[in-house]
């Protein structure tokens, strides 16, 4: 059997774990099997957010299948690539829970070149890793953007994000820049999901011992892993998606 079809099986079996909202998740948004099992999970082992910070948004797949699954959450999703960007506001123009942005998420504010990638998905601001490249020849970057970078803390000054706010960050390799521009707002953010990768994905990314050490430092506690990636080629784990809670 093909590692397609494979991976193909896999989803669907995960996604029949919770399949109250499959049909709507299919009409409503983005579909994307991934982040549906992804937010069935998450209703497994968190309360409902009163906001969900999407860094990362792409064209909206997280986004949309969230506001099924947590339908009285106001989410705010980021995504730099102005083609992305344009798909997002067409996919979610209907979920009115959805607001979006149209710029990065890091540690400061300023302009930052990123690297658009053939696979929008692994576009980033850190060059792909030759490991990267060889899992998935697709990864490559095609041009080089300069776009608008913000900090969450300095987005958020002004604003009330409540007490019992998710953070989901899918940056490509700036998780830990992320998270060093939301110092001021941690205290809000109860829950944070974000990507992490066992050996380097994009050059200067944090491995996922370091990531984990990093959140943990923040005053967060590992609780859970919602999905994983293994490699076409050799089958292992590459990259995980982990779950944090705010324990201070």
């Amino acid at each position: 059997m093909s590692k397609f079809r494979m991976d193909a099986i896999d989803k669907i079996f995960h996604m029949l774990e919770d399949p109250r909202y499959l049909y709507k998740a299919f009409t409503t948004g983005k579909f994307s099997a991934a982040s549906y099992v992804m937010c069935s999970r998450l209703t497994k082992v968190i309360e409902a957010p009163e906001l969900i910070i999407d860094v990362g948004a792409n064209v909206g797949q997280f986004s949309s299948c969230a506001s099924i699954f947590f339908p009285k959450s106001k989410i705010d999703a980021f995504e730099p690539i102005p083609e992305c960007f344009n798909i997002l506001v067409k996919n979610t123009s209907a979920i009115k829970e959805i607001n979006s942005y149209n710029f990065a998420i890091g540690d400061k504010d300023s302009s930052i070149s990123f690297y658009v990638n053939a696979e929008s998905q692994s576009s980033s601001a850190l060059p792909t890793s030759d490991l990267r490249l060889k899992i998935f020849p697709n990864a490559y970057a095609e041009e080089e953007i300069v776009v608008e970078q913000r900090s969450l803390e300095s987005f958020y000054k002004n604003s009330s994000i409540g007490k019992n706010a998710l953070l989901k960050i899918d940056v490509q390799g700036l998780e830990e820049k992320v998270l060093m521009g939301s110092q001021d707002i941690l205290k809000n953010i109860r829950y944070i999901l974000l990507e992490a990768s066992v050996n380097p994905m994009y050059e200067g990314e944090l491995t996922l011992p370091e990531m984990i050490k990093y959140t943990e430092s923040l005053g967060y506690s590992l609780i859970s892993i919602t999905t994983a990636s293994r490699s076409p080629i050799s089958k292992n784990y590459i990259e995980f998606d982990l779950l944090f809670e705010n324990k201070t």
